[in-house]
């Protein structure tokens, strides 16, 4: 015989003690926010305290703060490092050193691409040479640019016209 429909339905207790509970829990929820943000106003009127102590002291506080930033960002910086597994860090590492500290300035970067369109290498790729107009096939290459002990492209040597 088959049951009961009313059976497989919660019972009308359950649904308010669910509901009690979930909504206790928000309440606590809530309160633990407010005094988490409590909490943190209480922490950022003593950073604005020490700012105003450092303009006092003839700290320009634009510059502090730009500071206190540039090394915050730093720290974020090191640590996409440091959250990778050793082996990734040291393909991480790899991938660094090929790159080299030239490339990662905006002035290197467009010195290297500045120098690829150069040499003729744009030419063979079908891009566009520095003047916007395609690369006609070079009949002599140019030199490629004189090398330094490391084997990077010296900056001189990539910025001449």
């Amino acid at each position: 015989m088959a049951k009961d429909a009313r059976e497989n339905t919660p019972s009308t207790k359950n649904i308010r003690d669910a509901v009690r509970g979930i909504e206790d829990c928000m309440a606590d929820l809530k309160s633990e926010s407010g005094s988490y943000m409590n909490r943190c106003r209480r922490i950022r009127e003593r950073i604005a305290s020490i700012y105003d102590i450092a303009r006092d002291q003839g700290i320009p506080k634009k510059e502090l703060r730009a500071l206190i930033r540039k090394r915050d960002l730093e720290r974020k910086v090191e640590a996409c490092r440091a959250d990778l597994e050793k082996d990734e860090q040291d393909t991480f590492d790899m991938i660094e050193d090929k790159l080299g500290d030239f490339a990662n300035t905006p002035l290197g970067a467009a010195a290297v691409e500045r120098a690829r369109k150069r040499w003729g290498r744009a030419s063979a790729k079908g891009e566009k040479t520095d003047t916007g107009k395609a690369a006609e096939p070079k009949s002599e290459p140019k030199e490629p640019p004189s090398k330094t002990g490391n084997g990077d492209a010296t900056l001189d040597s990539l910025t001449q016209h």
